[in-house]
């Protein structure tokens, strides 16, 4: 090494343009020109190959970055291969499908199967076996790797083979060599990118291949096959697919939140769920649980919300199936143990948003003045009857009943008065008469009032004096109405 001249970008001139030109006239060597800075002026030249010059190249990138590779880079000299060449070979060694052969194949699923070559099935499949044990019988047009430089692989020696590429898998060191290819115009295939970035083996050929299989940015299959030949990105593309994947990086990020948000509360207890609202704190959280439930309630949802709810769905890796969704939706707390499905179907709101939560709360804390306190009578000295259950929360009306001197008997009706406590046109007025009523079920009560009011200042509590609207009524001992009728706000 003593003996070579370097070559700088200094001596762009006439005299090393002569020196370069039989080198260059050495074709096989070099597949594609190759910077003056990065040629080194020797008899041996010819023989160090294109795989030395980037392999310096990545260790140079990485040391002037400051950045120590993930693995050592090893620098190996070796005859220079031609792409077209590789290629050739290659496909010359993949010719032959044979028990013991250690390949990667596709599924239906999309994914992707480490396995090893047992014996044929039929004229063209073979089968094979995985690291767990499963058989399976693989087309031609499945395949999607032939490890290289590997006879009679044992399926016991799978699970420590994929370990091993998997400490291999460095994206970082992907960078490194599409910045040195891209200058060069170089393709390049997974065994030329092992002895780039690892060395020469079949672990570290499949690991190359898995990088170049799953970080598209820096590369495109230019060829497929068994040994696909990949091209180097332009910088633009490189920049527009980092943006973007950047991009998917936040959504990905947001979703992982959500699903966690989600595994916490369906491990919480039933009593300890957080409450339905929790799940409407925030847009992303609201539209993705809205689309939950309209894909577990089968509703009329656009393409997008089933998009989102499938989304959850996959990445907690369940069925999507509304049934399941269902399931998911009482174990995050969102419906009842016992949720009605025709109920929800059926499209009666069966909570209050938080909005209508807080001026319910406003009410209670600041009460309005009671526009009838002049003319509401004081009935606290009846006793007044109810047909509601003992244990009912909400208490709507109840019924009073005296006899008088004459032997009439005068009778009371009295109905809990929510306008003493919401004025007209007030935010939870109009709810309530969107709702138009309460609707009493075997599960529970809806009301058109949160219950914060509902149960208590617009309920008739025993104990507790109540703002109603009454009406009395007078009937003849035979049980004719007499004619005397009073309506007027009291307190019973």
């Amino acid at each position: 090494m003593s003996k070579m001249m370097m070559i700088t970008r200094a001596g762009h001139n006439m005299a090393a343009a002569c020196l370069l030109r039989p080198v260059c006239a050495l074709g096989a060597c070099f597949h594609h020109p190759v910077p003056v800075s990065r040629l080194v002026a020797s008899p041996l030249l010819p023989w160090f190959g294109a795989s030395f010059a980037t392999g310096v190249r990545i260790a140079e990138v990485a040391t002037r970055r400051g950045v120590a590779p993930a693995r050592p880079l090893r620098v190996r000299i070796a005859k220079a291969v031609t792409t077209n060449e590789a290629t050739t070979n290659s496909k010359q060694s993949e010719g032959v499908l044979r028990k013991g052969v250690l390949l990667e194949f596709s599924k239906e699923s999309g994914k992707y199967v480490l396995g090893v070559i047992q014996k044929p099935e039929g004229k063209k499949n073979w089968i094979a076996t995985d690291q767990f044990g499963n058989m399976h019988s693989v087309k031609p047009q499945q395949v999607t790797f032939i490890v290289p430089g590997v006879e009679d692989f044992k399926i016991a020696d799978l699970s420590t083979f994929t370990n091993k590429v998997e400490t291999l898998e460095d994206s970082s060191l992907l960078e490194f060599a599409w910045e040195e290819l891209v200058e060069a115009k170089k393709d390049v295939n997974a065994v030329e990118l092992a002895k780039m970035c690892y060395g020469d083996g079949p672990i570290e050929y499949y690991a190359a291949h898995r990088l170049l299989m799953s970080q598209q940015v820096y590369f495109r299959c230019k060829q497929k096959g068994f040994s696909a030949i990949y091209e180097p990105r332009p910088l633009s593309q490189v920049n527009d697919l980092k943006q973007k994947q950047s991009i998917e990086d936040a959504a990905r990020q947001k979703l992982l939140g959500y699903i966690n948000d989600i595994r916490s509360a369906c491990d919480q207890p039933y009593e300890s769920k957080p409450p339905p609202n929790h799940w409407q704190s925030c847009d992303y959280s609201s539209a993705r649980t809205d689309s939950l439930r309209a894909y577990a309630l089968e509703v009329t949802n656009t393409p997008q919300q089933k998009q989102l709810a499938e989304e959850v769905l996959e990445a907690l890796k369940i069925s999507k199936k509304p049934s399941v969704a269902v399931d998911l939706l009482i174990k995050m707390g969102v419906f009842p143990v016992h949720v009605n499905l025709d109920l929800l179907k059926s499209g009666v709101p069966t909570e209050f948003s938080c909005d209508f939560l807080e001026a319910s709360q406003h009410v209670l804390t600041s009460p309005p003045l009671d526009t009838n306190l002049a003319d509401r009578v004081d009935l606290t000295h009846l006793k007044v009857y109810t047909i509601d259950s003992e244990d009912a929360d909400e208490i709507d009306d109840g019924l009073s009943a005296a006899r008088l001197p004459d032997g009439r008997i005068k009778v009371w009706i009295h109905v809990a008065d929510p306008t003493r406590w919401v004025p007209s046109m007030h935010i939870l007025d109009k709810e309530a008469k969107r709702r138009s009523t309460s609707i009493y079920l075997p599960t529970g009560a809806i009301p058109m009032f949160p219950m914060e009011l509902a149960s208590t200042v617009m309920s008739l509590r025993q104990g507790y004096e109540t703002c109603a609207l009454t009406v009395s009524i007078i009937f003849h001992p035979t049980g004719r109405e007499s004619g005397d009728v009073l309506y007027y706000p009291a307190n019973v």
